[in-house]
């Protein structure tokens, strides 16, 4: 039996330049523009989960040096 693999869908209104942008990314690279939308999704999460630990190691960090020297 098959799955389906997406199945919680997302409409989202565009500007007309963003839209046709989208399109022509993902027609040079022979894909649908919900795949590439979808990428760009999982790389940004991955990208704000990077930053979100980078923060919260520094004030870590910082909260530590300051009850060193306070």
């Amino acid at each position: 039996m098959k799955y389906a693999r997406f199945n919680k869908p997302l409409t989202i209104a565009l500007e007309n330049e963003i839209y046709q942008q989208i399109k022509d990314i993902s027609e040079k690279q022979r894909i649908s523009m919900a795949e590439w939308v979808r990428e760009m999704l999982a790389k940004a999460l991955v990208e704000v989960g990077v930053r979100e630990k980078i923060v919260s190691l520094t004030y870590k960090l910082t909260s530590e040096n300051e009850s060193f020297t306070g």
